[in-house]
């Protein structure tokens, strides 16, 4: 008897782990697909294959696929210069997986600024990002100093805020990235002096 439910638990757990890796083998199949969609411009049909993928991967608990299908959704509206549902997406992709909500709000604040055209909400978005940083813990990051600078230098009329946020971006990149320190130092010496 105890023989008999042993076999029959080992079978069950070896049945979830073959789904298991079947939805993830599903998962990449519609993901690859999407974007081999994407190469070939066929916009509306990569969004059908991620809004595939995410069904599949809420259904398999996957935060970090959700979150990805997200951003390569948000990836194709800007290609196809849809910058709202692009933002859209990206917020959605914050909520699913809050692991890479800095690079997410970078993202939005971009299409915010190029694509829109919105420059408060391009600094809400830098803003948010810095702040999560510092609520969670996470070392700041002197690319968000340096784009928040360049914002409120270029498009905001804040040339004395915008350089503070440039020194700033400096100090940090000194220790964290010194290979990205050229860009916001070329910013400092032309706008800065």
């Amino acid at each position: 008897m105890f023989k008999t439910i042993k076999i029959a638990l080992l079978s069950f757990v070896c049945a979830l782990m073959s789904l298991s890796t079947y939805a993830q083998q599903d998962i990449n199949f519609y993901s690859n697909r999407a974007e081999e969609k994407i190469n070939l411009k066929d916009y509306n049909g990569a969004l059908e294959d991620f809004k595939t993928v995410l069904g599949m991967a809420q259904k398999a608990g996957d935060k970090s696929a959700v979150a990805n299908a997200y951003n390569r959704r948000s990836l194709v509206f800007s290609f196809m210069k849809d910058y709202k549902n692009a933002i859209a997406e990206l917020e959605k992709a914050v909520v699913a997986d809050k692991q890479n909500t800095t690079a997410y709000l970078d993202a939005m604040a971009t299409h915010a600024k190029n694509g829109l055209k919105d420059y408060g909400l391009s600094l809400n978005y830098l803003n948010r990002a810095i702040a999560f940083n510092k609520e969670n813990g996470i070392a700041e990051d002197g690319s968000i100093y340096y784009e928040r600078g360049r914002l409120k230098i270029e498009k905001l009329d804040s040339k004395e805020d915008g350089c503070a946020d440039l020194k700033k971006a400096i100090k940090i990149l000194a220790i964290s990235n010194p290979a990205l320190l050229i860009h916001p130092q070329r910013y400092l010496d032309k706008y800065c002096k």
